[in-house]
């Protein structure tokens, strides 16, 4: 293994675990001759991104010489971790470095042993300052001051929020909500002035006040919460702000309240929606992108074209992932024709894995219609990651305007 040259090294060593890693730089340390170490070394150091499990931190707490080596390497340069199922005495470790370039944490604290056990009677009387999780986050807050993303799993204490003035980044959607839960302590969060994207779970408890909230951030400009109970108050908040909503097995057809400047709109993994497109498309006069992706919520081709030709600035349809179904053609050219006469710009309709290639070649031509089956990231959308998942995203423009009409 010697002979091989440093590229080669680095190379093996990308394709190694972390705790595979680890044994490498220990069986190779007292090698004179190696050059292991120092390419662990150099993949340490030039590694910006790491992701640490309680098996590392296992192996950390039996072999101290390599866990500072490795700490010592990475503490530099490193800046985003992720740690998942931590503890408080698995951190201790970290105390003895600094991490000057940290901007990115997500973490799983893993003291309690069952949510269960959380969402007893008991534990919900106990004060969170009583529990280490405080500690933990607290302890985060030295280690990295100047964190950008933060995305906690479990019990957290909004207040200490406090401690990351220049986050831009914050997603609370896996934190665990206490029925003692007060506004006040939801409040922390518009101090944040410099926070961008917010991601939090569905505090309905809270919809007559928490816009108030949102105000307070001037720079916001991506809000996802879970469920739809929020989107009144929203509407209500935003509306002539928002150009992108994302919708996930939440669709909402309260979005026709006159989103004027809508721009792209987005619809995944959506099987229960069954009001009427038409009502919903005819009032987004500038919508440019429409996503309709693993949603067979458009059930003919009639339907389609219709959808078409209420969005005259539509630009990119993409319908990628969607069973269209044996009865979704109509043999019929009059719907599609009348619907692409009238546009002055051709529309790109994405097929990339609708399964009917055949049938959308032989019926879907027209000199405005640009037909695509090829996968293009550039506006792929993962919906398998998301199936099970419910939630909304709204982006939207400054709020200033808004402020000041508060």
């Amino acid at each position: 293994m010697n002979a091989l040259n440093d590229d080669c090294q680095l190379l093996v060593i990308k394709h190694l675990c972390l705790k595979d890693q680890f044994a490498l730089f220990e069986a190779t340390k007292e090698e004179p001759t190696s050059r292991w170490n120092a390419n662990l070394r150099y993949n340490w150091e030039h590694q910006h991104s790491f992701s640490l499990d309680a098996g590392v931190f296992a192996y950390f707490a039996k072999k101290l010489k390599v866990v500072g080596d490795f700490l010592s390497s990475i503490s530099p340069t490193v800046q985003q971790l992720n740690l998942k199922s931590i503890t408080l005495d698995n951190l201790i470790c970290l105390k003895s470095y600094t991490f000057p370039m940290m901007r990115s944490l997500e973490y799983k604290y893993d003291d309690w042993h069952s949510y269960s056990f959380y969402n007893s009677s008991i534990m919900r009387s106990m004060k969170y300052t009583d529990l280490k999780v405080d500690r933990v986050t607290k302890l985060f807050a030295e280690l990295f001051p100047r964190l950008e993303s933060l995305k906690p799993h479990g019990a957290f204490e909004y207040i200490l929020l406090k401690n990351w003035m220049n986050l831009r980044k914050l997603d609370l959607s896996e934190c665990w909500n206490r029925e003692t839960f007060e506004m006040y302590e939801f409040e922390e969060i518009g101090e944040l002035k410099t926070l961008e994207e917010l991601t939090i779970a569905d505090v309905t408890y809270f919809e007559e006040d928490i816009h108030k909230v949102f105000l307070r951030l001037p720079k916001l400009r991506s809000l996802t919460f879970s469920g739809t109970g929020w989107f009144g108050h929203i509407i209500k908040m935003l509306n002539k702000n928002i150009e992108e909503i994302i919708f996930c097995n939440s669709f909402d057809e309260r979005i026709y309240n006159g989103f004027t400047n809508l721009r792209k709109l987005t619809i995944i993994c959506e099987l229960q929606y069954n009001g009427d497109l038409h009502e919903v498309f005819k009032t987004l006069p500038r919508l440019e992108h429409l996503d309709i992706v693993d949603s067979p919520i458009v059930e003919s081709e009639i339907e389609l074209w219709e959808v078409v030709a209420c969005c005259p600035s539509l630009k990119i349809l993409n319908i990628a992932g969607t069973d269209l179904g044996d009865y979704f053609f109509n043999i019929s050219r009059r719907p599609m024709k009348k619907a692409l006469d009238k546009r002055t710009t051709p529309l790109t309709l994405l097929c990339h894995g609708t399964q009917y290639y055949d049938e959308i070649s032989l019926y879907f031509k027209h000199p405005n219609l640009k037909v695509s089956f090829e996968y293009l990231e550039k506006y792929f959308i993962d919906w398998m990651a998301v199936d099970e998942q419910i939630f909304c995203t709204i982006k939207f423009s400054a709020l200033a305007n808004e402020q000041e009409d508060c």
